[in-house]
């Protein structure tokens, strides 16, 4: 946090980091706050994560646009959570790249049969703008659908229509969608509806991920616009990552836009490259990005780019230093340098130290220089407080001062952190071999969690996953109260190891559960059969051992019930310390069992011993 002051203003700012994994939910993200003589400003991102809801504050995608189309980026809030049998998604705030405000809401509603169905509604209060969606997924065979929507957006006196059909296919590695638009050029230009606005035309969409080293997504889009008086326009674009193992990677991205019509004729290119790499103590990384705008008619041509390189190398006392450069050209000429440095003055305080310059000559020449010091303390309970000046100048004369206390647990030192995604299945186990076969559908609605605390929550296809797992061996098990009545898991726990940079798989088979139940008796006879005279035996205490240990006391009467049971051979025995005197477990012995699923067994159990007196006191 941190207060500025130049020529009569006030500024404070807050800047709040947080990761938790207690139980049932877990935070993560960065925020900063700013207040000032101005309004409000605030960037950033902070998630809950909770088994009934996700919370988003800060930057986010938006995939109401008002297709399912392109992701558009906002930054405001957005909930999802169940509302009675279906799910719905609420949202508000400002458009990245536009000065509009957005709000609206998306609700899907339960599956019915081979059905899928949502609808969305959108607010920008700035245009007047109200658009609303309805959309609709047919399952026509494994693995493949159909789908249809249809918007209707309304500003001020003008209203126009939107439509969209397609179908989708999927696999464990491939996801396909091919599909045909037509937008109204009536049609309120909210977000990214201003790309289709008075088009019309096929689009098609893949996402590949051969394995977990790989991933491609690829879309390409024809669009006509020459029926409404706008140009045609041809957009492709390809992004694909490639992490072979846990110390490199690397990401390319490029999109393609072509504009034709009479007199018109302009193309815009877009190319994004990064990659990383960590051997040992450093850490490299290196990113760029370049854009260009051709005037294919008059032959001219304009561009920007950007180059990134940073490196990070951890010191012997295990703390950081690195150097960052960059690099603008094009429209927007400048560059930029940034270093910094970690010193360990005692076995509890740290002093680090940052320098930055960035010096811009074009559009107008302008350089900044800003120093950071702070001494940073580690805290008995694995915190670390930080606290220090921060001096900023301008080549305007201009200086402003901030002092900035920083507080809380740090997520990473240096390098890359070694992160996998464990990936999960519950279904009903019709044949009881253990794995999902075709056919066997899958249960939702049941929570799964890491060690007890981190959970996911399986989604109508019974699948769930946590990302961002820490690389290292870990106790996976369901939450047996979110299980379906009447059903059970072979096995609750499994034990999972996660490795970086690829998906590990579990699967949890729900069958019908099982009952044992039975009376315990005094055997005076001892010939194994209970004969009318022989009484039950009130408060002896069972103990049912196999895959899954579960107690129970008899009633006065003698009667014992244990329910819920996973199917496998169990072993019921007898604590002879809860049985009344003269009652003995001479010649008795441990009683062997086999449940199978959905059983119930009814057992005798007979104890030797004299008959029990029961009197009556007036």
């Amino acid at each position: 946090m941190g207060l500025t002051s130049d020529a009569g203003t006030l500024a404070a700012t807050a800047t709040v980091q947080y990761k938790s994994f207690g139980a049932p939910e877990n935070i993560e993200g960065l925020l900063r706050v700013g207040a000032g003589n101005g309004p409000l400003d605030a960037s950033g991102l902070v998630v809950l994560h909770n088994p009934a809801y996700t919370l988003t504050v800060g930057g986010l995608a938006l995939d109401e646009s008002p297709f399912t189309l392109y992701q558009q980026g906002m930054l405001g809030v957005a909930y999802e959570g169940k509302l009675g049998d279906s799910s719905a998604r609420y949202f508000g705030g400002s458009l990245a790249d536009s000065s509009s405000q957005v709000y609206g809401m998306t609700m899907t509603f339960p599956q019915s049969g081979l059905w899928q169905a949502e609808a969305g509604l959108l607010y920008d209060p700035m245009g007047g703008a109200v658009l609303t969606r309805v959309r609709a997924d047919r399952e026509v065979a494994p693995g493949l659908a159909i789908f249809g929507e249809v918007a209707q957006g309304v500003s001020g006196l003008t209203a126009g229509p939107a439509w969209r059909i397609g179908t989708v296919a999927s696999s464990s590695t491939l996801a396909t969608s091919l599909s045909y638009l037509v937008v109204s050029p009536d049609f309120p230009a909210v977000g990214n509806a201003s790309l289709f606005t008075g088009h019309s035309g096929p689009l098609l969409q893949l996402a590949y991920t051969p394995d977990p080293r790989w991933s491609i997504s690829s879309s390409a889009a024809l669009l006509g616009g020459s029926a409404s008086g706008l140009p045609n326009r041809q957009s492709y674009d390809l992004l694909v990552g490639f992490r072979p193992a846990p110390g490199w990677g690397i990401a390319l991205g490029t999109r393609v836009t072509d504009d034709t019509a009479t007199g018109v004729s302009t193309q815009n290119v877009g190319t994004q490259a990064a990659a990383f790499y960590t051997q040992d103590r450093w850490t490299f990384t290196v990113s760029a990005n370049q854009t260009d705008t051709t005037d294919l008619l008059a032959g001219t041509t304009s561009g920007s780019a950007t180059f990134r390189l940073q490196t990070m190398y951890a010191l012997e006392t295990g703390l950081p230093a690195w150097v960052e450069i960059s690099r603008q050209t094009g429209a927007t000429e400048g560059w930029g340098v940034g270093t910094g440095w970690s010193f360990r003055l005692s076995s509890q305080l740290d002093l680090i130290a940052q320098l930055q310059n960035n010096v811009s000559t074009l559009p107008t020449a302008f350089s900044q220089t800003i120093v950071e010091l702070s001494v940073s303390s580690a805290l008995p309970g694995g915190a670390r407080l930080s606290v220090g000046p921060r001096i900023q100048f301008d080549s305007t004369g201009s200086t402003t001062t901030s002092l900035a206390v920083q507080y809380g647990y740090p997520i990473t030192t240096y390098g890359v952190v070694p992160n996998g995604r464990l990936e999960g299945v519950v279904f009903q186990d019709l044949n009881e071999n253990g794995r999902q076969d075709p056919g066997e559908a899958g249960v939702p609605g049941v929570v799964m969690r890491i060690e007890g605390r981190r959970a996911a929550i399986s989604d109508r296809d019974g699948r769930l996953a946590i990302d961002a797992v820490r690389e290292g061996e870990y106790r996976v098990s369901l939450d047996d109260e979110t299980i379906p009545v009447g059903m059970v898991a072979t096995q609750s726990r499994h034990t999972v190891k996660v490795t970086d940079g690829a998906r590990t798989s579990v699967e949890f088979a729900l069958v019908a559960d099982a009952t044992l139940s039975g009376i315990v008796y005094l055997d005076a006879d001892r010939d194994g059969v209970r004969d009318p005279d022989e009484e039950g035996i009130g408060g002896v205490v069972f103990e049912l051992q196999g895959p899954r240990q579960q107690f129970a006391t008899s009633t006065d009467d003698g009667t014992f019930t244990l329910s819920h049971l996973p199917p496998g051979d169990y072993t019921l025995v007898v604590n002879p310390a809860s049985l009344p005197p003269d009652v003995h477990m001479e010649g008795s012995s441990p009683i062997k069992i086999t449940l199978r699923p959905g059983a119930s067994i009814v057992v005798n159990v007979p104890l030797p011993g004299k008959p029990i007196i029961k009197q009556t006191f007036p």
